[in-house]
């Protein structure tokens, strides 16, 4: 397992206990206020700062910090030490240890999970959306088309009614259907 992959679980372990609800939460505790920022240090685009791994277990005095680095111990430090200053003949057994390093495993395993519900769920919203996008853009499409369609259904209805009432004075061989007055006397020149 390598540092990034102990850093991870120990974020994972961080969520559970409720020190943050996300991965996200506990990116902004430890100073970083892009998201993006923190997630490449978890998947190892970019190297761990210097002072990283100090700063994650200032969020919980129970992390190894050697455990962290080294890989020797387990994640949540041994926890045999006095409990208090006054009887220092009271101890915890380590057994206590490993049944939290149990349980903060099967946490984060529920953890993954939730994540990876939440990461196809967030597809299918992203799918959807695009759908959504396309459906709005061809019904767009379709009320321009039948706008289109009324303007030429209306130009058509109105030259078809100019059509169907002419009066059939048009044309080089038609017969104009009034008849030119005319009269045998010219009232021309008349006083």
């Amino acid at each position: 397992m390598t540092v990034h992959d102990r850093v991870k679980l120990v974020v994972k372990w961080l969520i559970g206990t409720g020190v943050a609800k996300n991965q996200e939460s506990i990116g902004r505790l430890l100073g970083y206020s892009n998201k993006s920022s923190f997630s490449q240090i978890l998947n190892n685009k970019v190297p761990l700062p210097n002072d990283f791994i100090d700063r994650l277990c200032i969020l919980n005095r129970n992390i190894n910090k050697v455990w962290i680095e080294e890989e020797i111990g387990n994640m949540i430090a041994d926890i045999s030490t006095p409990i208090s200053p006054i009887n220092e003949n009271i101890f915890v057994p380590s057994t206590v240890s490993n049944q939290s390093d149990t349980i903060a495993l099967r946490l984060m395993d529920k953890l993954d999970e939730k994540d990876n519900i939440i990461s196809e769920k967030e597809a299918k919203i992203e799918k959807l959306l695009k759908e959504n996008g396309r459906l709005e853009e061809r019904i767009r499409q379709l009320e321009s088309q039948d706008k289109e369609s009324e303007q030429h259904s209306k130009t058509d209805n109105i030259t078809e009614a100019f059509t169907s009432e002419s009066s059939g004075d048009y044309g080089e061989d038609s017969l104009p259907t009034k008849q030119p007055t005319t009269s045998k006397r010219s009232s021309v020149g008349k006083t």
